[in-house]
């Protein structure tokens, strides 16, 4: 180098060199731009990271519980449904802006048949409160819904974190599924008329979300719960503005008690299902049933009555219920959860409950009524309610986990009754038969 250059260096060395002529203010300006821009790209990337690697708690469904470690059954069955949790969690709860397609009128669309509404996906939902309290609705408590809520119920002025039903063909504005308030459109639809529940416990409890969603307080759920022998086991209701619809749930598990009940109430609306109560005959038992229904059609023309007969189909339980806190999202992935016998606790050597079998079983008693020549509609709770093992919390008198049985507010039961609702809409426009 220069002798200059050299001179230089020492004296930078040494502190002694002159200072560097500063920066034009445009320099400065520019360097600090990008050095803000750093610091904020690094900030946004290690966000990031953290929402990606970071598992935010659930609060929907109730308490986490706790997996059993000291099997290798349970071991099984939790790597089997861990492909399965969606991590919907609190943000999934709070982010609810409307989509563009819940921004446009939907007036125009004609209703969604059932067929329509089957695809679709369960999503997180808060309600600014509960619509209803499960436990003080009712006269007793015994292995009803204060297992799912506590002694007292929900906390009626604390929002209500659950989850509901979105149809492709809905987000697509395709057709129409209103889901708006369930008793103004029930007892507007439902005026003046008798709407009968024939079926077992799980019919029961849409029965009761029917009532206490329309303001019907006081249920006294003990006279048909432990009723075995089907003797009185039947609620008679008055609801709505004026009491001006009646509704009534007739205890029955293979509708052999249908010819009387027919015989005394000419309901509006009917809506029959089986329970679970696994029977190889159910077929030969429901086609027993045929000739008192057609008497009842008959008699409903007769009086100028527009009556509708609706079947519910059957939904499983799920084993290993207490290990989800979340809708599934796969229907294959919970129809290979209900066929694994192993699953299954054994009674004389043999697996228990058949839910396996409950699939099969409606498509069977579907057909039948297709060849009957009676005028019917179904409603298909399995296609939905098979994705909610979920919303099993009760307990049975033994103290075990009732995976059959649902809580009343999770969203499941809800649903069913929007879909009936939605069939009584389709009914009085004339889609269906």
């Amino acid at each position: 180098p220069k002798k200059s250059s050299r001179v230089a260096l020492r004296r930078r060395k040494k502190g002694t060199a002159p200072a560097e002529p500063p920066l034009p203010i445009a320099g400065r300006r520019a360097i600090g731009l990008c050095a803000f821009g750093l610091v904020l790209a690094l900030v946004s990337l290690n966000g990031i990271v953290l929402l990606r690697t970071t598992k935010i708690p659930s609060i929907v469904g109730g308490m986490q519980h706790q997996r059993t470690s000291d099997t290798d059954l349970a071991k099984q069955h939790d790597t089997f449904i861990q492909e399965d949790q969606p991590q919907h969690g609190v943000v999934g709860i709070l982010k609810s802006e409307p989509r563009e397609n819940d921004k446009k009128d939907k007036t125009h669309l004609p209703l969604c048949n059932m067929e329509q509404l089957k695809k679709g996906r369960w999503e997180p939902h808060r309600f600014p409160k509960p619509p209803y309290n499960p436990v003080q609705g009712t006269k007793t408590k015994g292995n009803d819904q204060w297992p799912c809520y506590g002694e007292d119920g929900p906390d009626m002025t604390q929002p209500l974190d659950t989850f509901k039903w979105s149809a492709n063909s809905v987000s697509d504005q395709t057709c129409s599924f209103p889901q708006r308030n369930f008793a103004i459109d029930f007892c507007e639809l439902a005026y003046n008329k008798t709407v009968a529940f024939l079926g077992d416990s799980i019919t029961l409890e849409q029965f009761e979300d029917v009532a206490l969603s329309t303001g019907v307080k006081g249920i006294d759920m003990a006279s048909v719960l432990w009723d075995k022998k089907n003797t009185e086991s039947t609620l008679i209701i008055n609801t709505c503005p004026h009491n001006t619809t009646t509704l009534v749930f007739r205890r029955t598990h293979f509708l052999e008690v249908l010819g009387d009940f027919l015989n005394k109430v000419t309901p509006d609306i009917l809506l029959l299902n089986t329970g679970q109560w696994y029977t190889e005959r159910v077929v030969t038992l429901i086609e027993r049933r045929y000739g008192c229904i057609k008497d009842w059609q008959t008699k409903c023309k007769t009086l100028g009555k527009d009556c509708q007969l609706i079947w519910r189909t059957t939904v499983p339980g799920h084993p290993f219920c207490t290990h989800y806190t979340e809708p599934a999202t796969s229907v294959e992935k919970m129809e290979q959860l209900v066929a694994n016998l192993s699953w299954y606790p054994l009674k004389k050597g043999m697996p228990r409950y058949h839910w396996w079998d409950f699939k099969h079983q409606n498509q069977l008693v579907v057909n039948s009524l297709d060849q009957s020549g009676l005028g019917f509609d179904v409603l298909p709770s399995y296609n939905f309610l098979i994705l909610r093992p979920d919303v099993h919390r009760k307990i049975t008198p033994e103290g075990e986990p009732d995976c059959a049985h649902a809580c009343l507010l999770e969203g499941s039961i809800s649903l069913v009754n929007q879909l009936f609702l939605q069939l009584i809409r389709l009914h009085a426009h004339g889609a269906i038969s």
